[in-house]
């Protein structure tokens, strides 16, 4: 799950309590949203642009495979 901004606070907070199923919260740093929201984050990316980078290394990475 990608989000970025504070209304995605509860989603990334859901994922957290589904100890039983493989998830990843992925934030998206804005100037729009507090860092409080990205508290259940897995990982940080930077803007969109780190977005389509985090997508072409996965991308890349299944390639590999």
């Amino acid at each position: 799950y990608m989000g970025d901004d504070l209304t995605d606070a509860d989603a990334f907070a859901a994922l957290k309590g589904m100890p039983h199923v493989r998830t990843v919260a992925v934030g998206v740093r804005s100037q729009e949203a507090p860092d409080a929201a990205f508290a259940n984050c897995d990982l940080m990316v930077d803007g969109v642009a780190g977005v389509v980078e985090l997508l072409r290394e996965l991308r890349d990475l299944s390639r590999s495979r």
